[in-house]
């Protein structure tokens, strides 16, 4: 049986049948392309095949923009210390 063809990535979602078929071609499409494959299973919403690596950096990513958003959340409840305290503050602990 030839696998099938890679999905085009602008339309890079597949119904699980045809993804049963040959996963290892949607795999390699994933790590190759770095783009995700949508994979749907009778009209549910897809669940998502990513490259490792892409996976990896998106939740660093995820995590980074965490932080940026509790140093928001700090800075407009007024929990924020000026630089040369935060400074000193940390030379001092480190000095301990």
């Amino acid at each position: 049986m030839t696998p099938p063809a890679p999905i085009p990535a602008e339309d890079a979602t597949v119904e699980y049948p045809l993804f049963r078929e040959s996963p290892a071609t949607y795999m390699a499409q994933a790590r190759e392309t770095h783009r995700p494959v949508r994979v749907t299973f009778e009209g549910q919403p897809p669940s998502v095949l990513l490259d490792a690596g892409d996976f990896d950096a998106l939740r660093d990513t995820l995590g980074l923009l965490r932080d940026v958003a509790r140093g928001e959340q700090d800075r407009l409840a007024g929990r924020v210390v000026p630089q040369n305290e935060a400074r000193r503050r940390i030379l001092e602990r480190f000095a301990e």
